[in-house]
């Protein structure tokens, strides 16, 4: 099931590629708004739970903890266990206040399936009670909100559509990101979709594609849309996320374009010696699921002189390199959808239905990014 391709075949491919020419640099993170860097909190503090396939792990805003906050779950890629893969989004919308339930669901690449639904229905509840808990902050369930990455983005409508049998919170906000594969024909391999008119119809509903998934495509993006036949179309839309290869970081549109592990520290160090590159067991452990070799691997000098001079050139510079200007765009869109469902105020940048939503700034040159498509 190739849902996200095995970190083993990417490590060692990618190297092959040629090195970009210096080119016009993306836009920059916004300094305040959605998606901006003007946060409430400057610390966040993280804690793991239980184990195996109901593993969890909570992150919470902190320097100053809210009184309570939002709660938001996140849910990873096939394989893509470590929410270091995508802890930069992970600590934005932390830092921003809200309290984040990244779900693991799966014990391994082995781990079936059908167990990916249960299991993360299992996580949220487990953590909704770890967070009841005196050291946590109060979650505000009253804003409740989901999001997910390729199988992840299948997850994110199948809780959704649990929550009510299911004695979990009503989610007001869905954003569903390169979510495939499912199931087609109710048999076989892909993940089985529960009924999708179970959807909360209140609920506002993104569906994220990118031009260049060669993964998942739009297949899966617009088959939830279709069966979300609960949620007003005025409440729903899907987005394409577009190549745009005029600057560097290109943008790609690929399927690993909301994959950004989070910054250096200040001033981290990098080697100059000779090039250093990870060890055969980095490379195995991450192709199994196990991103923790990886992690030290980076932590050190040789390990981000290694990603500056030979990661960074080729298609895996979006997930081990500090995020890009379609990382920013993904956070801006999440933020505005969540603003809009938790206060009711819903505008038609809530959904992406305005060239303003859609634009993407500029390149360093003047040039404009390519917008992202309003799919509908």
């Amino acid at each position: 099931m190739h849902l996200l391709r095995p970190a083993l075949c990417l490590f060692t491919l990618a190297l092959l590629l040629p090195a970009a020419a210096e080119k016009s640099a993306p836009p920059a993170q916004p300094e305040r708004g959605p998606g901006g860097s003007d946060y409430s909190h400057a610390a966040v503090k993280e804690s793991k739970h239980g184990r195996g396939g109901t593993e969890y792990h909570l992150f919470e805003p902190a320097e100053p903890a809210p009184q309570s906050a939002p709660v938001i779950v996140f849910l990873h890629g096939w394989t893509a266990i470590d929410p270091w893969l995508y802890g930069a989004w992970i600590q934005h919308l932390a830092r921003r206040g809200n309290i984040v339930i990244h779900c693991r669901y799966q014990e391994s690449a082995l781990t079936p399936s059908p167990f990916f639904t249960p299991n993360t229905v299992a996580a949220v509840h487990a953590a909704l009670a770890e967070l009841a808990q005196p050291g946590h902050v109060p979650p505000d369930t009253t804003r409740f909100a989901i999001a997910g990455h390729s199988v992840g983005g299948l997850l994110t409508v199948n809780l959704a559509a649990l929550c009510a049998e299911q004695g979990l919170p009503e989610p007001r906000a869905l954003m569903s990101i390169q979510p495939g594969r499912s199931v087609r024909t109710g048999r076989g391999l892909g993940v089985p979709l529960e009924n999708l008119s179970k959807l909360p119809k209140e609920a506002l509903l993104l569906c994220i594609a990118g031009e260049c998934d060669d993964v998942c495509g739009e297949t899966d993006a617009r088959r939830i849309l279709a069966e979300s036949t609960a949620i007003p179309a005025a409440r729903k839309n899907l987005v394409i996320l577009r190549e745009d290869r005029h600057g560097s970081p290109a943008l790609t549109g690929s399927h690993l374009a909301p994959c950004s592990i989070p910054a250096d520290a200040p001033g981290a160090s990098v080697a100059s010696g000779p090039l250093q590159r990870p060890g055969p067991g980095v490379l195995i452990a991450a192709a199994a699921g196990n991103f923790a070799p990886a992690r030290e691997f980076f932590a050190t000098p040789e390990g981000r002189q290694w990603r500056v001079q030979e990661l960074a050139r080729t298609g895996l510079g979006e997930t081990f390199e500090p995020p890009n200007a379609q990382d920013f765009a993904l956070w801006r869109m999440f933020d505005t959808l969540c603003a809009a469902a938790f206060s009711g105020q819903v505008t038609v940048d809530a959904l992406a239905f305005s060239p303003r939503a859609l634009a993407m700034g500029k390149w360093s040159d003047g040039t404009a990014v390519k917008p992202m498509l309003s799919g509908k």
